[in-house]
């Protein structure tokens, strides 16, 4: 059910230079398919695309298309809760909806930090820090390191 989940859902009949989302119950604006509203594109996911950089799905459409966006999907966007663990966007929103509502989940996800994973000296660090020490290594470095989602 990807109802709520913000994104750019690129597909015949929809090519918006905004973000949506499908909702329930008739809110929003009508169409064939069912109700949907534009929402807050700072909640949209991300990936990290060739040079680092996260991009969403609109950004990648114009950096590379679908195919850039599609393998770059091991490496999506992941913020820390307050539970220490790291969510993707729509997994944080899954999490945090009921007690906080779409603008609170949002507002959180914004100000949570990226995640971290445990490098080899046993320490944890961002995508970025592990670009820093690890230059053209730091990809696989990355994807076998220990992350910090261990239930999920």
């Amino acid at each position: 059910d990807k109802h709520g989940y913000c994104g750019y859902h690129f597909h015949l009949g929809s090519a918006e230079d905004k973000p949506w989302c499908r909702t329930k119950y008739g809110c929003g604006q009508s169409s064939i398919k069912g109700s949907w509203v534009h929402c807050d594109e700072r909640s949209v996911e991300r990936r990290r695309a060739d040079d680092g950089k996260l991009y969403s799905a609109f950004e990648f459409k114009k950096y590379g298309g679908k195919d850039k966006w599609m393998s770059a999907s091991k490496f999506k966007e992941r913020r820390l809760a307050r539970n220490g663990k790291a969510y993707s966007s729509s997994e944080f929103r899954d999490y945090y909806i009921d007690s906080l509502g779409e603008d609170g989940w949002t507002s959180d996800w914004t100000s949570a930090q990226p995640e971290t994973r445990k490098a080899n000296d046993e320490k944890w660090y961002t995508f970025d820090q592990f670009q820093e020490h690890y230059g053209k290594k730091a990809w696989d470095m990355w994807a076998s390191a220990v992350k910090s989602r261990s239930e999920l």
